[in-house]
C-alpha cells in the first residue's frame, strides 16, 4: 500500500496551514505533530490515500513502535476517526519532563494522529461503599485475605473495586472483576475470601477467588520497538459465589437501565455506560479502539493491547479510582468490556469476549 499522506504538511501546504493556525503546529512532522484544530482543518483537505480501519490496524505496530520510542510523554495509542479517514488517537502526559533529546521525528510516520493532552500517568482504578443483598453488578468488593497478608488491614486500609457481572465457570456461578481487585496484582491465592462491601473484620463473605489471568510485567524502560514488552490483553479474575448468597444480573433498583442482553464488540463512537462503586452510573462514548497502553501498577509496568478508550459525556469523567472491574455496556444492553485503568478524562477497558475466553466463563 502507498500512504502518501505526507503531502498534507509538506511544501506549500505546510506554509498555508501554519499561516491559518499560527499556534496550532509545532513543526513539520506530518499530522502527528499537529494540534487538534489543525487536524480538523487538514482532515477536510483532499487525501492521496484515505485510511480504512483495516489499513489503520495494519499500521498499528509501526506507529506504536515509533511513537512510544520517540516521545516519552505518550500514554496510549488507539484507532479513531479524523474527518473522513481513520487515523490514530494518542494520549500524552504534558507534565512529564522530556529528556534532552526531546521528540525524535520519524519521517516515515505519514499517518493522521490526533493528540489528547492529560496531566497524569495511566493508573489502575481503585476505592470504596455499602452492604447490599442480593449482590448486583457495580457493588464494592474486597479480597480480605490479600489485604491481611499485605498488612493493609493492620494499617486500616483496604484495596477495593467493583463487581463486573455474573458468569458461570465449569457450571459454577460467580462474578468477574479485575486481577488487581480480586487477586492483588497476581498476589491472590485460590480460596481467598472476597467480601462485600469491604471490611477490617472479615465479615460480609460473598465469594472465594477461583481463577486469575496473571498480569505480565515488563521491565522499566521497555518499549514495543525494543521488542522487550510482555503483552497483556486483559486484567481479569473470577470469584465463585458462596453458597446461600443471592445475586442478580442487574444493578441497584435506583437505576433505570436496559437489561443485560449478552456481550458484544466495542465499536468506535458507540455510546456506553457503566455502574461502578466509586462514581455510580456514568455515560460516555468509545473514542479509541485497538488501543495500546502501558499501565503502572504497584508491582510494575504492564503493557496492554486490544483495549478501548472511553470519555465521559458533558466533560464528566467516565470512571474514578474504585470503579475497576465494572463492565462497560452499550445502549442495547450488550456488555462490551471491563474497566481496568483510568487517566482522567480517559478510561480504559479490556474486551469482554477476550476476558470470558481467558477465564473459560460464560454469562449467566
Amino acid at each position: 500500500m502507498c500512504y502518501e499522506l505526507a503531502a498534507l504538511l509538506y511544501a506549500s501546504n505546510l506554509a498555508s496551514v501554519a499561516a491559518a493556525y499560527p499556534s496550532g503546529i509545532d513543526g513539520p512532522w506530518i499530522l502527528a505533530r499537529v494540534r487538534k484544530s489543525a487536524v480538523e482543518f487538514l482532515a477536510k483537505m483532499p487525501l492521496h490515500q484515505i485510511l480504512s480501519y483495516p489499513d489503520a490496524l495494519e499500521l498499528m505496530e509501526p506507529v506504536v513502535n515509533s511513537l512510544f520510542a520517540s516521545d516519552d510523554r505518550i500514554q496510549s495509542l488507539g484507532i479513531t476517526q479524523i474527518g473522513n479517514t481513520y487515523g490514530f488517537r494518542a494520549t500524552r502526559n504534558i507534565k512529564i519532563a522530556l529528556p534532552q533529546r526531546g521528540i525524535l521525528s520519524d519521517p516515515d510516520l505519514s499517518v493522521p494522529i490526533e493528540y489528547v493532552d492529560v496531566d497524569d500517568v495511566v493508573r489502575p482504578l481503585r476505592a470504596e461503599q455499602q452492604f447490599q443483598r442480593p449482590l448486583v453488578c457495580g457493588l464494592q468488593i474486597q479480597n480480605f485475605d490479600y489485604d491481611y497478608r499485605a498488612g493493609n488491614i493492620q494499617k486500616r486500609e483496604m484495596t477495593t473495586g467493583s463487581i463486573g457481572c455474573f458468569v458461570r465457570r465449569n457450571g459454577n456461578p460467580g462474578f468477574i472483576s479485575n486481577n488487581h481487585v480480586l487477586a492483588g496484582e497476581n498476589s491472590g491465592y485460590v480460596g481467598d475470601q472476597i467480601v462485600q462491601p469491604g471490611t477490617f473484620t472479615r465479615s460480609g463473605l460473598v465469594g472465594k477467588l477461583e481463577a486469575v489471568v496473571d498480569l505480565l510485567y515488563s521491565p522499566p524502560g521497555s518499549s514495543p520497538k525494543l521488542r522487550n514488552v510482555s503483552w497483556n490483553d486483559v486484567d481479569i479474575a473470577f470469584a465463585a459465589v458462596e453458597q446461600g448468597i443471592n445475586y442478580s444480573q442487574s444493578y441497584l433498583p435506583k437505576y433505570t437501565l436496559p437489561a443485560f442482553k449478552g456481550f458484544g464488540v466495542a465499536r468506535l463512537n458507540e455510546n456506553v455506560f457503566k455502574v461502578g462503586q466509586a462514581s455510580g452510573l456514568t455515560r460516555g462514548r468509545i473514542v479509541g479502539i485497538s488501543t495500546v497502553v502501558p499501565v503502572r501498577y504497584d508491582n510494575g509496568l504492564c503493557w496492554f493491547r486490544n483495549s478501548f478508550e472511553i470519555v465521559g459525556n458533558s466533560g464528566r469523567p467516565f470512571s474514578q479510582h474504585g470503579d475497576s472491574g465494572a463492565v462497560v455496556v452499550n445502549d442495547i444492553g450488550d456488555i462490551v468490556g471491563v474497566l481496568y485503568a483510568t487517566n482522567p478524562p480517559i478510561a480504559y477497558a479490556c474486551p469482554i469476549d477476550i476476558a470470558l475466553r481467558a477465564l473459560h466463563c460464560v454469562l449467566v
